[in-house]
């Protein structure tokens, strides 16, 4: 049976993009009044600094699901590209092709085989997200305490705890290796486990906010355009 990379699309959006930090990445031991050791501190400092490495980057991406008795359930890949701090695109290939734009006002979510645009004003959608506490270092340390699993010969994999109290994923696990992330792997509250295994990384590529420009394809249905404010709408873009 085929994987449908648009379930795993909608499965990325919510957990890592879309999630405020009340319902994500919450410590199973009770998070906020659980002390940090001096090697967690540390790792947090490292985390900070690795994350100079998303500034700008392109990669492409392998993702599967497991599901909570440990078998491949879905299974897709795709390319994606960050621009610090809040621009992002993630295209996944195959079959049931989708793309997710943040503009830097909208997060555009493009389901090309159902010709089908869902739009989000994106203050209000991801900012205090997993993803832009990743591309934002300041709010990394003030939502999240971290945890390091693993560190050696530029092995490193640290894990995030949110400081809030409610969560809907037990646990998002980031892997490093020589300070350039390389894969990550997030467990939601079913022991469903999402996997993300990045390749051909580049950083430092030239991107600017014009790579993330979006505008709908004549002819696709947008559904939640009508929500935006007028400021959110402002600004043209260049199709995909």
């Amino acid at each position: 049976m085929k994987s449908n990379p648009a379930r795993m699309l909608s499965r990325l959006i919510v957990l890592l993009i879309w999630l405020s930090p009340v319902s994500v990445l919450a410590d199973v031991h009770g998070s906020e009044t659980m002390p940090n050791s001096e090697a967690d501190q540390n790792a947090m400092s490292r985390l900070v600094g690795y994350t100079a490495n998303l500034q700008q980057t392109r990669a492409n991406f392998d993702q599967q699901v497991i599901d909570e008795n440990g078998r491949i359930a879905e299974q897709t890949e795709g390319s994606m590209m960050l621009l610090a701090p809040v621009y992002f695109r993630w295209d996944y290939l195959g079959d049931f092709p989708q793309v997710i734009v943040a503009d830097g006002q909208r997060i555009w979510h493009y389901d090309i085989e159902l010709e089908q645009i869902t739009v989000k004003s994106q203050a209000e959608a991801i900012s205090r997200s997993p993803l832009s506490a990743l591309m934002q270092p300041e709010l990394l340390v003030e939502q999240y305490r971290a945890q390091e699993l693993f560190s050696e010969e530029g092995l490193e994999v640290i894990r995030l705890h949110s400081r809030a109290e409610q969560a809907e994923v037990n646990r998002i696990d980031l892997r490093f290796v020589d300070a350039v992330l390389t894969g990550l792997e997030i467990e939601d509250g079913f022991g469903q486990v999402t996997m993300i295994q990045f390749s051909n990384i580049v950083s430092d590529t030239g991107l600017s906010p014009a790579d993330f420009l979006f505008v709908p394809p004549e002819g696709v249905d947008v559904l939640g355009i009508d929500d935006l404010s007028p400021a959110a709408l402002g600004q043209g873009s260049e199709s995909p």
